[in-house]
């Protein structure tokens, strides 16, 4: 079995950042972008074309299963993931923390209390210090996960979209949270034509009881997203913490990502049935 997909997304053969609102759509005229990726998948010899994460009930989704039909292909969404944010425009911060569970609200605010009993607390953008970040950010990861980051490709990847989104006159939040001057929090935003993208986390385990420093932190970044007129959205994109959904209980706002697969080999198609009518779950 062969498998198409566009360069840059991340699969199990070509790993790479998650590729979140995956968007062809948007980027040419009379969607001849999209068209000339299933042209592409045509004239190879590869079985089904992979597409991540776009997202549900948009004109992206919509082109797909237009273009899908029109080829003859199998239309199929594989995975279906949550993404989350928080409607920044519609209310203050203080009508926001009031719509939270006690026990959200408690860990995103209130215990900020506690976390200024321990000494001095300072929020502030590193930008344009980017290796400094990385540091932190990967040292926390390794204590956390067992693993950096980010590193090589990744790496150098991520170097470059800071640099080009500033360099268009967008913004970098590279947060760090420090508890008299010890760095115990960073918080990786970008903002892009009014929306506030959280693209990546991490904070020292265990600092002290009763404290969630990774909530506490995003506590301070939503607070400042909403008492800016120019965004009108703090987007979590896709998946979970380690140990519970927070994303989940933060949030004001829904969707969905959907993988999507378009077949074309008839002996494919057939298996996918089979799949589909025994294991329909799946």
């Amino acid at each position: 079995m062969r498998t198409a997909f566009p360069l840059g997304v991340s699969t199990s053969i070509a790993p790479s950042i998650r590729s979140e609102y995956f968007n062809t759509a948007a980027y040419a005229s009379s969607n001849s972008l999209a068209r000339n990726y299933v042209e592409a998948f045509l004239e190879s010899r590869c079985d089904q074309l992979y597409l991540p994460d776009i997202l549900q009930d948009s004109p992206e989704y919509d082109l797909w299963k237009t273009l899908s039909d029109e080829s003859g292909f199998d239309f199929i969404v594989k995975d279906i993931n949550p993404t989350y944010g928080v409607d920044v425009s519609c209310e203050s911060f203080d009508v926001y923390l009031s719509g939270l569970g006690s026990n959200t609200r408690l860990k995103l605010y209130n215990r900020r209390k506690n976390l200024h009993m321990l000494g001095e607390v300072k929020v502030e953008n590193l930008w344009p210090d980017q290796e400094y970040f990385y540091k932190l950010i990967n040292d926390f990861h390794q204590k956390r996960w067992g693993r950096d980051c980010y590193q090589g490709r990744n790496l150098t990847f991520i170097r470059l979209l800071l640099d080009n989104l500033v360099h268009d006159g967008h913004e970098v939040n590279l947060s760090l949270m420090t508890v008299n001057k010890k760095p115990v929090s960073v918080v990786l935003d970008i903002q892009f034509n009014g929306r506030i993208y959280n693209l990546q986390s991490g904070y020292l385990e265990g600092f002290a009881k009763n404290i969630s420093l990774g909530t506490l932190h995003l506590g301070y970044q939503l607070e400042s997203a909403f008492s800016r007129a120019d965004v009108d959205f703090y987007d979590f994109m896709a998946g979970k913490g380690k140990n519970a959904d927070y994303k989940s209980a933060l949030s004001n706002r829904k969707a969905a990502f959907n993988t999507l697969l378009l077949v074309r080999n008839p002996v494919l198609k057939i298996l996918y049935r089979m799949q589909r009518r025994f294991n329909p779950h799946n």
